[in-house]
């Protein structure tokens, strides 16, 4: 029966001959990672080149029971795509199909096997394994055979391996979509959301409610990153149901806005926030997290704004540089009042040190005089004052104080 489509059975050759069907469902008995297991140590028997990355042993499935034993394939199944990639999991299902190999040039019958991402048995994002009835069994025989068991029926805490150490964890939920949404979500709670703001939705996001309410505004697009799902609201409490982003919450995220109001954004607790509008209606990216780093390798950091640029902080703020370049019209130095201007401190050290000089010479014709000859006290008067003139005549002029910094 070649090219025919056949569920649960493996025509000509028995279990593990391929030839003639047009797919399988196979559930995942391993997965080709890399040259070596993670202790960077133990070589994997499975990988022969890097051609190999991705492949997956898997039984056929066409019986709940024991199909491990009966259905082996002696044949393994390749990623489909190239572009995206999501190996499955030891137990996942997936949906596997011939296609040409790399030996196609020499005979155009020359195919291998590919498999499609995994079913999505229980709509989970964190896995969507099934496990073999027979491996289940003999992992629950085995469970109760460890040391420390003493023969308690309760299988509660009793969970098939998955992988190596890849293990299920209930904290990471799906995102609950929202009409028109495109969603990519990984396994460990990271997600991309292209999405947008609808009024319709009400509190039921966090990033409709407040945009500003006309028909324009409707529809609006919103692409949200997130790494790692912060504690689902009340309404998301039961261990199941699907989680909502919201940037006070989640470990890290990315938002790219254009015009919603993120409505629980707040910064009111660092300084001089308040000169800045929060929250913002209009388009803006924001970047969030517990620490957030910008690092040059080999060139420049370089922020540009057509209005202003605002560092708030609950601490300090560090410049630690060679050399500081600060230019402006105006600097202030203190708060936004501040009104005293900086000294320019070399054009005012060069003026009173002249002063200084002038009056020690004049000190020193004044040592000079005598009842008989009063010239040098005539000659250090008028050396005292045409330097004091000239020096208050500088202050003056204000040609000691800068124009630009202000300090308070």
């Amino acid at each position: 029966m070649a090219n025919s489509i056949i569920f649960g059975s493996t025509p000509q050759g028995g279990a593990g001959d391929i030839r003639g069907q047009y797919f399988l469902i196979g559930r995942v008995t391993s997965v080709v990672l890399g040259e070596f297991f993670d202790d960077g140590k133990t070589k994997n028997p499975d990988y022969f080149s890097p051609a190999d990355m991705g492949k997956i042993d898997f039984e056929i499935l066409y019986s709940g029971i024991n199909t491990n034993k009966t259905n082996k394939v002696s044949k393994s199944a390749f990623p489909i795509f190239s572009f995206i990639k999501q190996y499955p999991i030891i137990g996942e299902i997936v949906y596997i199909v011939s296609g040409p190999s790399d030996g196609l040039n020499d005979n155009y019958k020359n195919q291998k096997l590919f498999y499609y991402p995994p079913f999505s048995l229980w709509n989970a994002v964190n896995h969507n394994a099934f496990p073999n009835m027979q491996q289940y069994a003999d992992f629950l025989k085995s469970y109760s055979a460890e040391p420390g068991y003493e023969g308690s029926t309760d299988y509660s805490q009793a969970k098939l391996p998955l992988g190596v150490y890849f293990s299920e964890s209930d904290k990471v939920k799906s995102l609950k979509p929202f009409e028109g949404d495109s969603l990519i979500e990984g396994r460990f709670g990271q997600s991309i959301r292209f999405g947008s703001s609808n009024l319709y939705r009400g509190d039921n996001d966090t990033w409709s409610i407040g945009s500003p309410i006309n028909v324009s505004n409707l529809n609006k697009p919103i692409t949200i990153i997130i790494n790692g799902q912060g504690k689902p609201s009340v309404k998301n409490s039961d261990k199941f149901s699907p989680t909502v982003e919201d940037i006070s919450r989640d470990d890290s995220s990315i938002y790219l806005t254009s015009g919603q109001i993120l409505r629980t954004l707040n910064v009111s607790d660092i300084k001089s926030s308040g000169a800045y509008t929060f929250p913002f209606s209009g388009n803006q990216a924001l970047i969030t997290s517990d620490r957030v780093m910008l690092y040059s390798k080999k060139e420049n950091i370089l922020l540009y704004s057509r209005k202003n640029v605002g560092i708030s902080t609950i601490e300090n703020v560090t410049i630690d540089s060679v050399q500081t370049i600060v230019t402006s019209n105006k600097i202030l130095l203190g708060d936004a009042f501040a009104t005293e201007a900086a000294m320019l401190g070399d054009s005012f050290t060069f003026q009173f040190i002249r002063l200084l000089q002038n009056l020690e010479n004049a000190g020193i014709q004044l040592k000079m005089a005598s009842e008989k000859n009063l010239t040098p006290i005539q000659i250090a008067g008028t050396v005292i004052e045409e330097s004091v003139k000239s020096m208050i005549g500088y202050l003056n002029d204000r040609r000691h104080l800068s124009k630009t910094v202000n300090v308070k």
